[in-house]
Order: structure tokens, then C-alpha cells, then sequence
């Protein structure tokens, strides 16, 4: 075999082992390619895997690509069971708007400061009376860290800690989320090289999940108020549409010009005439850990529902 043959040998190699989309600079880095000649064979074979249609490119710009996947995964429509919800509770009583299904991916995004953490402290603590939950973070959020976020909690003492497990992880959460379980994320960081990559990663902690469901926090860009007063509002977390197209349910907090919690996405609604979409909480945030005077949306209302929060 001559070096040309093995180069595209490993190029179609990389290709097939790969997921999601990737760019001619990363196959390049894989094979340790630098000079010219062999980065022209590349793109050569590239440009003819692309007419074959083993390959198609990712938006307009060059040397995007992905593999195309013509498999898909057979599902039992007769034999399935309807209506397989987990039964979690969410804070500000979301849980009584909003369903959580099996397999689902709950994204919430927030601004530095807007309460991403210390929401996801509470969803853990509100769901252990019937869980077990895992929650995965980075390093910003020592074991310490978290410990005395909790101890803030005016009802600490109530709660069942020893169905709580924390892991430090960075990265990669699709190789270690437990598939059957409660899974919290705090938080995945977005490259700021290539942002469109939180698709990625989140579609590989969807696919990692059977009964099981994840709820991740990414990063968002807080909302401006221009000189003219006008506030420029940014409704979705780093990377835009792409961390949005594989969540089930999809959240963002908000601390300008109001504290806000704001339901941009959900497949599943507890009452069919109440649609969650554009459901809004203002609240304050005590001690980085406690929520109060939360102000539920108009378009719910105890007297008319019956749901209570």
C-alpha cells in the first residue's frame, strides 16, 4: 500500500467512525497532516465522497462536513405505552404546566449570575424524596462550593441528601450520564471557536439517555438596554437554534432588566387548553440558593386551574 493509499485509507477510516459534523482542519489534525500535498489529497477525496454521497456539507461554509446516515433505528408503535412521563418536580412549580417524558433533555440557559446553579441545586433537592440524583460539574463548583450553597437552604434539614451523588466532570457528559437516571449538568461549556458544537454535544447526551432524562445548563449572553432605553433581548444560550433543536424542554433565566424565568420550548403540557410556551416567573434569589417572591404568569391562575404554587 503506498502512503497515498494508507492517507486515504485513514481518511475514509475517520469518516466512518465519526458523529455529528467535523471540519477539514479536524481531519487534518487527526492525521497529522501539515504539509500541502497531502492536505490537497484530502480535500480531493472529500470532494468525491461528496458526489458519492457518503458525505454532505454542514451550512455554507467550506470544509464543513458530516457523514450521511442513512440507518435509523426501528420504533415499536403498537407494542409502545403511552404516556411514560418521570415524575420530577421542577422549582417554581413548572412540573404542574410542563411534563417530562421519558428519554427527555432539558436545557436551561442563563447568564453569569442569573441563577443556573443555584436552580439546579433546588431541582436536585426537590426530587429526592424520589430519586436518586446525579449531578455533574465542572470544576467552577467545588465540592465546598456546593456544600455551602446548601447549608444557605432554610430547609436543608428536610431533605434526603443521601440520594444525592455529585461527580466533577468537564466535558464528555454523554460518556457517563446514567441512562435510567436523574441526570443535572452544571454546566456545558460552549467553544467559543465553534459554538455550533453544543448541537453535538447535546444530541450525545440525548442518545446516552433510555428512561432516564438530563437537565443541562449552558451559557447565555444577558439581555442590553440601549442608550435609547430598548431592551436587545437574546432568547436562547450560546449557539443559538443549535442548543435548542434537541431539547424536549428548554429554559432560560434572565437577571436584566428583571429576574425572569422564561419556558421557550416543551413537548409535553399538563392541560391541554394551557399552553407553557412563553410562560414567564420573576423572582429574587437569597444567598445563591433561595428563590422568593416568585411571581407566577398571568395566564395561570389557582382559581381557574386548580394547580397551586
Amino acid at each position: 500500500m503506498t502512503d497515498e493509499q494508507g492517507l486515504l485509507t485513514r481518511h475514509a477510516e475517520y469518516i466512518e467512525s465519526s458523529t455529528g459534523s467535523y471540519w477539514l482542519k479536524d481531519v487534518y489534525a487527526h492525521l497529522g497532516l501539515t504539509d500541502e500535498s497531502s492536505k490537497a489529497t484530502i480535500r480531493q477525496q472529500s470532494h468525491r465522497f461528496l458526489i458519492k454521497g457518503i458525505i454532505t456539507r454542514v451550512g455554507k461554509e467550506d470544509g464543513h462536513y458530516r457523514r450521511v446516515d442513512k440507518e435509523a433505528k426501528p420504533i415499536d408503535i403498537i407494542n409502545a405505552v403511552p404516556g411514560l412521563i418521570i415524575d420530577v418536580k421542577y422549582p417554581f412549580g413548572l412540573h404542574n404546566v410542563i411534563k417530562t417524558q421519558q428519554k427527555e433533555l432539558v436545557v436551561i440557559a442563563g447568564a453569569t449570575g442569573a441563577g443556573k446553579s443555584a436552580y439546579l441545586l433546588n431541582f436536585c433537592l426537590d426530587n429526592l424524596e424520589k430519586h436518586e440524583v446525579n449531578l455533574f460539574t465542572n470544576t467552577e463548583m467545588t465540592a465546598s462550593a456546593i456544600k455551602e450553597r446548601l447549608l444557605d437552604h432554610p430547609n436543608i434539614g428536610g431533605f434526603n441528601m443521601s440520594n444525592m451523588h455529585a461527580f466533577e466532570r468537564e466535558s464528555d457528559f454523554a460518556d457517563i450520564i446514567r441512562p435510567d437516571g436523574i441526570n443535572v449538568i452544571d454546566y456545558l461549556e460552549v467553544s467559543s471557536e465553534r459554538p455550533s458544537k453544543v448541537g453535538d454535544d447535546l444530541a450525545a447526551i440525548l442518545n446516552s439517555l433510555n428512561t432516564g432524562m438530563a437537565l443541562v445548563a449552558i451559557q447565555k449572553r444577558t439581555n442590553q438596554q440601549d442608550a435609547k432605553g430598548k431592551i436587545w433581548e437574546v432568547d436562547l444560550g450560546v449557539g443559538g437554534e443549535w442548543s435548542k433543536r434537541k431539547a424536549g424542554i428548554y429554559l432560560t433565566l434572565d437577571h436584566y432588566p428583571d429576574n425572569m424565568l422564561t419556558i421557550r420550548k416543551c413537548r409535553g403540557r399538563v392541560l391541554r387548553d394551557v399552553n407553557p410556551i412563553g410562560m414567564a416567573w420573576k423572582f429574587k434569589l437569597v444567598n445563591g440558593i433561595s428563590f422568593i417572591q416568585i411571581h407566577q404568569p398571568d395566564d395561570i391562575k389557582p382559581k381557574q386551574t386548580g394547580i397551586g404554587f
